[in-house]
Protein backbone atom coordinates (compact mmCIF):
# COMPACT_ATOMS: atom_id res chain seq x y z
CA UNK A 1 0.00 0.00 0.00
CA UNK A 2 1.29 3.45 -0.89
CA UNK A 3 2.10 5.72 2.04
CA UNK A 4 0.54 8.73 0.28
CA UNK A 5 -1.47 9.61 -2.78
CA UNK A 6 0.45 10.08 -6.02
CA UNK A 7 1.52 13.66 -6.71
CA UNK A 8 0.37 15.39 -9.86
CA UNK A 9 1.02 18.72 -11.56
CA UNK A 10 -1.85 20.35 -9.68
CA UNK A 11 0.07 19.82 -6.45
CA UNK A 12 3.24 21.60 -7.64
CA UNK A 13 4.62 24.96 -6.50
CA UNK A 14 7.15 26.69 -8.84
CA UNK A 15 8.55 30.06 -7.64
CA UNK A 16 11.57 32.39 -7.81
CA UNK A 17 13.05 35.48 -6.16
CA UNK A 18 16.06 37.61 -7.13
CA UNK A 19 19.14 37.53 -4.89
CA UNK A 20 21.10 40.59 -3.86
CA UNK A 21 24.39 38.76 -4.35
CA UNK A 22 26.03 35.40 -5.00
CA UNK A 23 25.80 33.02 -2.05
CA UNK A 24 22.81 34.73 -0.39
CA UNK A 25 19.58 32.85 -1.13
CA UNK A 26 16.15 34.40 -0.63
CA UNK A 27 12.77 32.79 -0.12
CA UNK A 28 11.15 32.28 -3.54
CA UNK A 29 7.84 34.14 -3.63
CA UNK A 30 7.00 35.01 -7.26
CA UNK A 31 5.37 32.67 -9.80
CA UNK A 32 7.19 32.16 -13.10
CA UNK A 33 4.04 32.01 -15.22
CA UNK A 34 1.53 29.46 -16.43
CA UNK A 35 3.47 26.36 -17.36
CA UNK A 36 5.89 23.81 -16.10
CA UNK A 37 9.58 23.18 -15.53
CA UNK A 38 12.15 20.85 -14.05
CA UNK A 39 15.28 20.76 -11.93
CA UNK A 40 18.07 18.24 -12.40
CA UNK A 41 20.57 17.93 -9.55
CA UNK A 42 23.80 16.56 -11.02
CA UNK A 43 26.75 14.98 -9.21
CA UNK A 44 29.19 15.16 -12.14
CA UNK A 45 30.26 11.55 -11.59
CA UNK A 46 32.86 9.95 -13.85
CA UNK A 47 34.18 6.43 -14.39
CA UNK A 48 37.83 5.76 -13.51
CA UNK A 49 39.68 2.94 -15.25
CA UNK A 50 43.11 1.44 -14.65
CA UNK A 51 45.49 -0.29 -17.04
CA UNK A 52 44.31 -3.83 -17.65
CA UNK A 53 40.78 -3.08 -16.44
CA UNK A 54 37.83 -3.16 -18.78
CA UNK A 55 35.45 -2.28 -16.00
CA UNK A 56 35.75 0.95 -13.98
CA UNK A 57 37.61 0.62 -10.70
CA UNK A 58 35.79 3.59 -9.22
CA UNK A 59 32.90 5.90 -9.92
CA UNK A 60 33.87 9.24 -8.41
CA UNK A 61 31.61 12.29 -8.09
CA UNK A 62 32.89 15.45 -9.73
CA UNK A 63 31.66 19.03 -10.00
CA UNK A 64 28.06 19.37 -8.80
CA UNK A 65 25.41 21.73 -10.11
CA UNK A 66 21.67 21.91 -10.75
CA UNK A 67 20.34 22.31 -14.29
CA UNK A 68 16.86 23.79 -14.66
CA UNK A 69 14.45 24.59 -17.47
CA UNK A 70 10.92 25.84 -17.92
CA UNK A 71 8.21 26.41 -20.49
CA UNK A 72 5.58 28.97 -19.53
CA UNK A 73 2.97 31.24 -21.06
CA UNK A 74 4.13 34.80 -20.40
CA UNK A 75 1.75 36.56 -18.01
CA UNK A 76 3.78 39.67 -17.18
CA UNK A 77 7.17 41.28 -17.68
CA UNK A 78 8.36 40.33 -14.16
CA UNK A 79 10.48 37.23 -14.79
CA UNK A 80 11.95 38.61 -18.02
CA UNK A 81 12.99 41.87 -16.34
CA UNK A 82 14.00 40.30 -13.01
CA UNK A 83 16.04 37.32 -14.23
CA UNK A 84 16.61 37.52 -18.00
CA UNK A 85 17.84 41.12 -18.38
CA UNK A 86 21.43 42.28 -18.10
CA UNK A 87 22.34 45.43 -16.20
CA UNK A 88 24.35 48.35 -17.61
CA UNK A 89 27.57 46.38 -17.01
CA UNK A 90 26.30 43.34 -18.90
CA UNK A 91 25.73 41.23 -15.78
CA UNK A 92 22.80 38.91 -15.18
CA UNK A 93 21.26 38.62 -11.70
CA UNK A 94 21.49 35.56 -9.50
CA UNK A 95 18.16 34.24 -8.26
CA UNK A 96 16.74 31.48 -6.07
CA UNK A 97 14.43 28.91 -7.64
CA UNK A 98 12.14 26.54 -5.78
CA UNK A 99 10.05 23.54 -6.74
CA UNK A 100 7.79 21.80 -4.27
CA UNK A 101 4.62 19.80 -3.79
CA UNK A 102 1.67 19.99 -1.42
CA UNK A 103 -1.03 17.38 -1.04
CA UNK A 104 -4.75 17.92 -1.57
CA UNK A 105 -5.15 19.14 1.99
CA UNK A 106 -2.62 21.89 1.10
CA UNK A 107 -0.69 21.19 4.29
CA UNK A 108 1.93 20.22 5.10
CA UNK A 109 4.37 20.55 2.21
CA UNK A 110 5.21 17.02 1.09
CA UNK A 111 8.62 18.14 -0.12
CA UNK A 112 10.26 21.24 -1.53
CA UNK A 113 13.71 21.94 -2.94
CA UNK A 114 15.39 25.33 -3.20
CA UNK A 115 18.23 26.10 -5.63
CA UNK A 116 20.32 29.21 -5.05
CA UNK A 117 22.72 31.14 -7.29
CA UNK A 118 20.77 30.42 -10.48
CA UNK A 119 21.48 32.21 -13.74
CA UNK A 120 19.64 32.17 -17.05
CA UNK A 121 21.72 30.70 -19.88
CA UNK A 122 19.15 30.47 -22.69
CA UNK A 123 15.86 32.28 -23.36
CA UNK A 124 13.42 31.83 -26.23
CA UNK A 125 10.19 33.76 -26.78
CA UNK A 126 7.76 32.62 -29.45
CA UNK A 127 4.36 33.67 -30.74
CA UNK A 128 2.55 31.96 -33.60
CA UNK A 129 -0.79 32.99 -35.03
CA UNK A 130 -3.51 30.40 -35.27
CA UNK A 131 -7.19 30.35 -34.39
CA UNK A 132 -6.81 33.35 -32.08
CA UNK A 133 -6.08 31.33 -28.93
CA UNK A 134 -2.28 31.04 -29.21
CA UNK A 135 -0.21 32.55 -26.39
CA UNK A 136 3.18 34.23 -26.11
CA UNK A 137 5.43 31.44 -24.82
CA UNK A 138 8.73 31.52 -22.96
CA UNK A 139 11.29 28.71 -22.77
CA UNK A 140 14.33 29.14 -20.54
CA UNK A 141 17.19 27.12 -19.12
CA UNK A 142 20.20 27.63 -16.90
CA UNK A 143 22.26 26.33 -14.02
CA UNK A 144 22.06 26.82 -10.26
CA UNK A 145 24.25 25.98 -7.30
CA UNK A 146 23.51 24.65 -3.83
CA UNK A 147 20.25 22.73 -3.59
CA UNK A 148 18.64 22.36 -0.17
CA UNK A 149 15.41 20.97 1.19
CA UNK A 150 13.00 23.49 2.70
CA UNK A 151 10.21 22.65 5.10
CA UNK A 152 7.51 24.77 3.47
CA UNK A 153 6.76 26.45 0.17
CA UNK A 154 3.54 28.40 -0.09
CA UNK A 155 1.77 28.55 -3.47
CA UNK A 156 1.36 31.94 -5.13
CA UNK A 157 -1.22 32.32 -7.89
CA UNK A 158 -0.42 34.06 -11.15
CA UNK A 159 -2.11 37.47 -10.96
CA UNK A 160 -2.46 38.24 -14.68
CA UNK A 161 -3.63 36.35 -17.74
CA UNK A 162 -1.09 35.43 -20.44
CA UNK A 163 -0.76 37.49 -23.61
CA UNK A 164 -2.72 36.20 -26.61
CA UNK A 165 -1.73 36.66 -30.24
CA UNK A 166 -4.46 39.31 -30.69
CA UNK A 167 -2.89 41.39 -27.90
CA UNK A 168 0.52 41.71 -29.59
CA UNK A 169 1.76 44.18 -32.22
CA UNK A 170 5.00 43.83 -34.20
CA UNK A 171 6.85 46.83 -35.62
CA UNK A 172 10.22 47.25 -37.34
CA UNK A 173 11.93 50.62 -37.34
CA UNK A 174 8.71 52.12 -35.99
CA UNK A 175 6.62 50.86 -38.92
CA UNK A 176 3.90 48.21 -38.81
CA UNK A 177 5.38 44.79 -39.52
CA UNK A 178 2.52 42.24 -39.43
CA UNK A 179 3.61 38.61 -39.32
CA UNK A 180 2.40 35.05 -38.98
CA UNK A 181 4.92 34.21 -36.28
CA UNK A 182 7.75 35.69 -34.24
CA UNK A 183 10.62 33.99 -32.42
CA UNK A 184 13.43 35.56 -30.37
CA UNK A 185 16.31 33.62 -28.80
CA UNK A 186 18.96 34.93 -26.40
CA UNK A 187 22.13 33.00 -25.54
CA UNK A 188 24.04 34.43 -22.59
CA UNK A 189 26.99 32.02 -22.81
CA UNK A 190 27.00 31.54 -19.05
CA UNK A 191 29.71 29.23 -17.75
CA UNK A 192 30.45 27.69 -14.37
CA UNK A 193 33.88 28.79 -13.18
CA UNK A 194 35.73 26.30 -11.00
CA UNK A 195 39.17 26.41 -9.44
CA UNK A 196 41.49 25.46 -6.60
CA UNK A 197 40.10 27.15 -3.53
CA UNK A 198 42.08 28.93 -0.85
CA UNK A 199 39.94 27.45 1.94
CA UNK A 200 37.38 24.69 2.26
CA UNK A 201 33.79 25.89 1.65
CA UNK A 202 31.20 25.22 4.33
CA UNK A 203 28.79 23.73 1.79
CA UNK A 204 28.48 23.12 -1.96
CA UNK A 205 31.92 21.54 -1.59
CA UNK A 206 32.06 20.25 -5.16
CA UNK A 207 30.33 23.27 -6.64
CA UNK A 208 31.39 26.10 -8.89
CA UNK A 209 32.90 29.37 -7.65
CA UNK A 210 30.63 31.64 -9.68
CA UNK A 211 28.83 31.92 -13.02
CA UNK A 212 30.20 34.66 -15.28
CA UNK A 213 28.18 35.45 -18.38
CA UNK A 214 29.83 35.71 -21.77
CA UNK A 215 28.89 37.52 -24.94
CA UNK A 216 25.20 38.02 -25.62
CA UNK A 217 23.87 36.49 -28.83
CA UNK A 218 20.42 37.60 -29.99
CA UNK A 219 18.84 35.79 -32.93
CA UNK A 220 15.35 35.11 -34.15
CA UNK A 221 12.98 34.60 -37.01
CA UNK A 222 9.92 36.31 -38.44
CA UNK A 223 7.50 34.48 -40.73
CA UNK A 224 5.25 36.70 -42.89
CA UNK A 225 2.65 36.38 -45.62
CA UNK A 226 4.43 39.01 -47.75
CA UNK A 227 7.99 39.56 -48.93
CA UNK A 228 10.32 41.64 -46.77
CA UNK A 229 11.38 43.81 -49.68
CA UNK A 230 15.00 43.66 -48.52
CA UNK A 231 17.76 42.95 -51.02
CA UNK A 232 19.85 40.26 -49.32
CA UNK A 233 22.64 40.79 -51.89
CA UNK A 234 22.90 44.55 -51.42
CA UNK A 235 26.34 46.13 -50.97
CA UNK A 236 25.44 47.06 -47.38
CA UNK A 237 22.77 46.04 -44.90
CA UNK A 238 21.25 48.08 -42.08
CA UNK A 239 19.31 47.13 -38.99
CA UNK A 240 16.43 48.65 -37.06
CA UNK A 241 14.62 47.88 -33.83
CA UNK A 242 12.18 44.97 -34.04
CA UNK A 243 9.57 45.51 -31.32
CA UNK A 244 6.83 43.19 -30.05
CA UNK A 245 4.41 45.17 -27.90
CA UNK A 246 1.90 43.27 -25.75
CA UNK A 247 -1.02 44.67 -23.76
CA UNK A 248 -3.72 42.76 -21.89
CA UNK A 249 -7.06 43.83 -23.38
CA UNK A 250 -8.94 42.89 -20.23
CA UNK A 251 -7.18 45.41 -17.98
CA UNK A 252 -5.12 47.62 -20.28
CA UNK A 253 -2.52 47.94 -17.51
CA UNK A 254 -0.52 44.73 -17.88
CA UNK A 255 2.00 45.34 -20.66
CA UNK A 256 5.22 43.90 -22.05
CA UNK A 257 7.56 45.38 -24.66
CA UNK A 258 10.24 43.14 -26.21
CA UNK A 259 12.83 45.00 -28.28
CA UNK A 260 15.46 43.35 -30.45
CA UNK A 261 17.73 46.35 -31.02
CA UNK A 262 19.36 46.85 -34.39
CA UNK A 263 17.70 43.73 -35.82
CA UNK A 264 18.99 42.88 -39.28
CA UNK A 265 17.51 40.28 -41.61
CA UNK A 266 20.16 37.98 -43.06
CA UNK A 267 18.13 35.73 -45.34
CA UNK A 268 14.68 35.20 -46.78
CA UNK A 269 13.26 31.75 -47.43
CA UNK A 270 10.20 31.48 -49.68
CA UNK A 271 8.08 28.34 -49.33
CA UNK A 272 5.14 28.01 -51.76
CA UNK A 273 2.40 25.60 -50.77
CA UNK A 274 -0.16 23.75 -52.88
CA UNK A 275 -2.81 23.87 -50.16
CA UNK A 276 -1.82 26.69 -47.81
CA UNK A 277 -0.38 30.22 -47.79
CA UNK A 278 3.00 30.99 -49.29
CA UNK A 279 5.24 31.99 -46.40
CA UNK A 280 8.32 34.21 -46.27
CA UNK A 281 10.73 33.34 -43.45
CA UNK A 282 13.38 35.88 -42.47
CA UNK A 283 15.95 34.97 -39.81
CA UNK A 284 17.54 37.93 -38.04
CA UNK A 285 20.37 38.84 -35.71
CA UNK A 286 20.27 41.79 -33.32
CA UNK A 287 22.78 43.84 -31.37
CA UNK A 288 20.85 43.48 -28.11
CA UNK A 289 17.52 42.87 -26.40
CA UNK A 290 15.48 44.70 -23.78
CA UNK A 291 12.33 43.83 -21.84
CA UNK A 292 10.07 46.50 -20.40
Amino acid sequence: MLAADALQGRHAVWLYSVQSELGTPVTPATPLGLGTGSIDSQSGQRRLYGLGNWRPLFIKPGGSQVAFDGQVAVCSSDFLIDCCSRDANGSLPYFTLALGYKDDADSPTRWAMQVQDCKIAQVELSLDSGDGSNLLMLSFSGVGGLITEVTSLDPVDVAAMPFGEFECILTKGGDAHPAKSFRLAVANNVRQRRGIRGSAPANFKRGFIDQPEGQEEVTGEVVRYIKSGIDMQAASMSGSDLVLSCADLATGTNTLVITATGAQYGAERIAPSMEDDTLYTTPFEATGVTFA
